[in-house]
C-alpha cells in the first residue's frame, strides 16, 4: 500500500524538485475491516537533504487512473490489437500529441494539457468498452517549467507509433459503484478485484464466472460500507452531543480531573501535564479495554468521544472558559472527515481550500490545526505545515505533536520540554482564489522555536510516519506500537499497546 505522501517526502529529501506520479491501478478500498492488515509504505528512506535548504520548492503532478474505491481496467488481446491498460494508453496518446487538444496554443504538451486530456478522454474511452473510469489528476508544475515535450521535439523524436485500440464492444448499462458489467467481462476485459488480490483473464466460462462473482460481492460490500458510513455518522453525531465522552480538565496548577459521560468510563487516567500527553484507559467493549490518547495543553480541556468496540472517533480541545457546546465547528469538521467529504482524494485546489478553512480555527481548537496539517501533508506541501507551526509560536501556544512530526523539523528537549525548531520559510504564492484572500498566511517567516504538546501522534495516520525519524521527537520503541492501534481515526491502542506506551513515556520523563 504505497503512501504517496511519504514517498513525496523522501523524493524531496533527495533534491528532486519536480515529480510526476503516474499510477494505473485499482485503488484498494479503505474499509476498516481491511485496514488492520495494511501498512502504509513510503518505498524510500528519507533523503539526506532538508527540502528548505534547496533553492526551490518541489512541485508534483499527479495522474491516477481512478479515485479511491474504484477499479482500473485493461483490455485483453484481440486479433486487431495487443492488450493494454486503458488509462496508460490514453496517457500515451496525450504524451505523443496524437489526440485532439493535446497541445496548448504554443504547441506544447504541459501538465495542464495532460490533465485536461485525461479528464476528457479516459472515461470516454472506457465507456467504449462498457466500463467507466474517472481519473484523479492535478497539475502543480509552474508555467515555463511545466513542459513535458513540444510539437517540434516530437517531430524529431522518431517515436514508434502507438498500437491501435481493439475493436469496440457494445457498452453495458451500469448501476451503483461497480455496475452490471457481466456480459462485457467475458468478451474483452481483464479486471483486478481488490477482494482476492487476483486478476482474472476472462477467456473461458469458469474464469469469467469467478470474476463476475467477485465483482458482485465487491459491489455488495460497497453498498454495505456506504450504509455503515451513514450509521456511523448518525451515531457519531449522537454521541458527540450526548454520551460516551471523557472531559479532562487541565488547569495549569490544578490536578488532572476527569468528568465521565455515557458507558465508556475510564478505569484510569494516565497523564503528564508537563509533557502534554494523556492516556485514558477505557472499557470499549464488555470484554476489552483500550487506551485512548490525546493532548493536554495549558488553558484547554480535552474532550474524547469514544464509540463502543471502536475507540476514539473524535478529539477536541476547547478553552477552559467554554462549555462542551463550544466545539460545534470542531465536531462538524470531524463529521465531514468521517463521512469522507473532507478528503485529499480530490483536486489540489479543493484540498488546499479545505485545509485553509479548517486551519482558521486552529488556535481555538488546536486539533483543527492537526487535521489541516494532514491535508497539507497528503498533497505534499511541507511549507504550509511549517508556516502554520510558526503561527502557534506567535500566539505563544504549544504546537501539537502531529504538526511537529509532519513538518519534519529538528527538535530538542529543554527542562523536560520538547522544543520544535521551525526553520525559515520562504514566501509562497497563494494557489487558489480563496488563499489569495489570506495572502498574509503565505508571507516569508523567520526561524522560531515552539514548545510541543504531546509525545505521540493523536491521529492514527501519524503513527506510520514515526519509523522515518530517529531523533528526540520520536522516543525509542514508539514506532513499533503502530501494530497495536485499532482502526479508530484518533489514537486508540490495545491494552498491551497502551501499557507499553506508558512505559516508554515514563522512561522519557
Amino acid at each position: 500500500a504505497i503512501d504517496i505522501g511519504l514517498l513525496l517526502e523522501s523524493l524531496e529529501g533527495y533534491g528532486v524538485r519536480q515529480i510526476a506520479v503516474i499510477s494505473d491501478a485499482c485503488r484498494s478500498p479503505a474499509y476498516e475491516r481491511w485496514n488492520r492488515s495494511m501498512t502504509h509504505d513510503g518505498v524510500l528512506p528519507l533523503g539526506p537533504f532538508d527540502p528548505l535548504d534547496l533553492d526551490s520548492e518541489t512541485d508534483t503532478d499527479l495522474f491516477q487512473a481512478v479515485h479511491k474505491f474504484d477499479q482500473a481496467y485493461m483490455l485483453r488481446e484481440r486479433e486487431d490489437a495487443p492488450p493494454r491498460c486503458i488509462f496508460t494508453s490514453v496517457l500515451m496518446e496525450a504524451l505523443h500529441g496524437e489526440g485532439e487538444n493535446a497541445f496548448n496554443e504554443d504547441g506544447e504538451i504541459t501538465s495542464d494539457t495532460i490533465v485536461s486530456y485525461l479528464r476528457q478522454n479516459v472515461n470516454k474511452r472506457a465507456q467504449t468498452y462498457g466500463v467507466r473510469m474517472k481519473p484523479q489528476t492535478r497539475a502543480t508544475w509552474l508555467d515555463n517549467d511545466n513542459i513535458y515535450i513540444t510539437a517540434a521535439k516530437l517531430e524529431t523524436a522518431n517515436l514508434s507509433p502507438l498500437a491501435p485500440w481493439p475493436s469496440e464492444a457494445a457498452p453495458e448499462a451500469q448501476g451503483g459503484l461497480i455496475g452490471d458489467l457481466m456480459e462485457s467481462f467475458g468478451k474483452n476485459l481483464v479486471g483486478a478485484t481488490s477482494l482476492g488480490g487476483q486478476s482474472q483473464s476472462l477467456g473461458d466460462k469458469d474464469a469469467g464466472e469467478a470474476f463476475r462473482t467477485a465483482v458482485a460481492k465487491e459491489a455488495a460490500d460497497v453498498e454495505e460500507f456506504e450504509a455503515e458510513t451513514d450509521d456511523r455518522l448518525t451515531a457519531l453525531r449522537t454521541q458527540m452531543n450526548d454520551t460516551d465522552w471523557v472531559q479532562l480538565e487541565t488547569a495549569p496548577e490544578a490536578p488532572l480531573s476527569a468528568t465521565i459521560g455515557g458507558e465508556g468510563r475510564p478505569a484510569a487516567v494516565h497523564a503528564d501535564k508537563h509533557q502534554g500527553w494523556v492516556l485514558a484507559e477505557l472499557a470499549v467493549s464488555p470484554d476489552n479495554a483500550a487506551f485512548v490518547g490525546s493532548l493536554l495543553m495549558p488553558d484547554f480541556e480535552t474532550d474524547l468521544t469514544v464509540m463502543t468496540e471502536k475507540g476514539c472517533v473524535a478529539t477536541t480541545l476547547r478553552q477552559s472558559d467554554f462549555g462542551r457546546g463550544s466545539g460545534a465547528f470542531s465536531h462538524e469538521v470531524i463529521e465531514r472527515m468521517a463521512a469522507g467529504s473532507l478528503d485529499t482524494d480530490q483536486t489540489l485546489d479543493k484540498a488546499l481550500d479545505d485545509a485553509l478553512e479548517v486551519r482558521h480555527a486552529k488556535h481555538r481548537d488546536p486539533i483543527l490545526g492537526v487535521i489541516a496539517a494532514y491535508l497539507y501533508h497528503a498533497v505534499g506541501d511541507i511549507r504550509r505545515i511549517r508556516r502554520m507551526a510558526g503561527f502557534y509560536a506567535d500566539r505563544e501556544q504549544e504546537l501539537p505533536y502531529d504538526i511537529a512530526l509532519l513538518a519534519r523539523v529538528q527538535s530538542s528537549v529543554e527542562d523536560g520540554k520538547l522544543i520544535a525548531h521551525i526553520p525559515k520559510v520562504g514566501k509562497q504564492t497563494p494557489r487558489t482564489e480563496y488563499e489569495s484572500d489570506y495572502a498574509g498566511y503565505f508571507s516569508k517567516r523567520e526561524p522560531c522555536d515552539v514548545r510541543v504538546a504531546g509525545r505521540f501522534p493523536i491521529m492514527r495516520n501519524g503513527w506510520f510516519a514515526l519509523g522515518r525519524r530517529a531523533d528526540t521527537l520520536v522516543a525509542p520503541g514508539l514506532a513499533e506500537l503502530a501494530g497495536e492501534l485499532t482502526d479508530a481515526p484518533f489514537t486508540t491502542l490495545s491494552r498491551e499497546g497502551g501499557e507499553r506506551l506508558i512505559e516508554i513515556l515514563q522512561g522519557e520523563g
